[in-house]
């Protein structure tokens, strides 16, 4: 997540007030449903004007899910973003 122009890393949150995260920053997390995200900087969270995201989705998908699978296999998911300030 780049803040201000600078770099960091992000830890995931479920903590939708005081944004509290769930572990150690990392530099790409696996979420899950109502995760959210934080930039972090010396396990302090970062504060400031101007935000950018880069979102890269991959499925996570079991094998049970390709037993009936054809040659084309059409994959979906319906998405929705929040920002959250304090």
């Amino acid at each position: 997540m780049i803040v201000d122009g600078k770099s960091y890393p992000i830890a995931s949150t479920l903590d939708r007030v005081s944004f509290a995260p769930n572990d150690s920053a990392l530099d790409s997390l696996l979420l899950h449903n109502n995760n959210g995200i934080i930039a972090m900087d010396n396990n302090q969270q970062v504060s400031g004007k101007m935000m950018n995201v880069t979102l890269t989705l991959t499925p996570v998908l079991n094998d049970n899910q390709f037993t009936h699978a054809t040659d084309t296999v059409m994959l979906e998911s319906n998405l929705q973003w929040e920002v959250l300030t304090k």
